[in-house]
């Protein structure tokens, strides 16, 4: 009974919808299409609003400009980046090293006189350094007593 008024329900609207279609339609045909054109403003999508700049700058080549001073500026703070780091693992190094190496008397004396002989003043530059002009060999013996303790060079040591 129920399914029946149903059935009866839906044909009754449908054939008034058809009604009204069919009455109407030819009014519709009438309406020329400027008319039908002009009341249905469109607007661009919201997207194509956003991505209508982007796609100029990216066409234009402007950013180009921008690319290089960024790129610019990225490499010149990687690279004082990697000269801080150098220095700090070359302080380590001489750290480690100076930790570990011990000279005889006789050594200490030879490189002394070398380093000395280097911070001297020469006439004409061409002097050499009396402990190369002596016939002895640089010391090679190996004894076991510690450099002098100095300052670590991990801290830098302002003069007192």
């Amino acid at each position: 009974m129920v399914e029946l008024l149903l059935l009866v329900v839906f044909l009754g609207c449908s054939s008034f919808a058809a009604l009204m279609v069919w009455r109407k339609l030819p009014l519709l045909l009438q309406v020329p299409e400027q008319l039908i054109e002009e009341s249905f403003v469109t607007r661009p999508p919201r997207l194509k609003i956003y991505l209508n700049p982007i796609l100029e700058y990216v066409r234009s080549e402007r950013y180009r400009k921008h690319y290089r001073t960024i790129l610019i500026w990225a490499l010149h703070h990687l690279r004082l980046s990697l000269l801080r780091l150098e220095r700090v693992v070359f302080r380590m190094l001489e750290a480690l090293r100076s930790e570990g190496q011990y000279l005889s008397e006789a050594e200490e004396r030879y490189w002394s006189e070398l380093k000395q002989w280097k911070q001297d003043k020469r006439e004409n530059g061409v002097s050499l350094p009396e402990v190369v002009l002596t016939s002895e060999a640089p010391p090679q013996t190996r004894e076991k007593v510690p450099l002098k303790k100095q300052k670590s060079v991990l801290t830098d040591s302002t003069p007192e």
